[in-house]
């Protein structure tokens, strides 16, 4: 009887605390994700915004070459 009652008592309150627990770490982890996408939405605000006041596809494009297969430095498909 006792055990039914210590269940009937910290189970609901593991499940709350599971289920907030599950909470937070979604919202950080979203959050971070989301950041994670800032310097490629950036990269590509800038060079819309520079075709858009005239410049070439050339002068965009006109930076270091990059060995996708060997290399995580950012690039730019134009």
């Amino acid at each position: 009887m006792k055990i039914k009652n210590i269940l009937r008592t910290w189970l609901p309150l593991a499940v709350v605390i599971t289920a907030f627990s599950v909470l937070v770490y979604t919202v950080v982890q979203q959050a971070l994700r989301q950041g994670l996408n800032d310097p490629q939405v950036q990269m590509a605000e800038d060079a819309a915004y520079t075709l858009n006041n005239g410049a070439t596809v050339d002068s965009i494009a006109s930076g270091n070459k990059v060995e996708m297969s060997r290399s995580l430095a950012p690039f730019l498909f134009v």
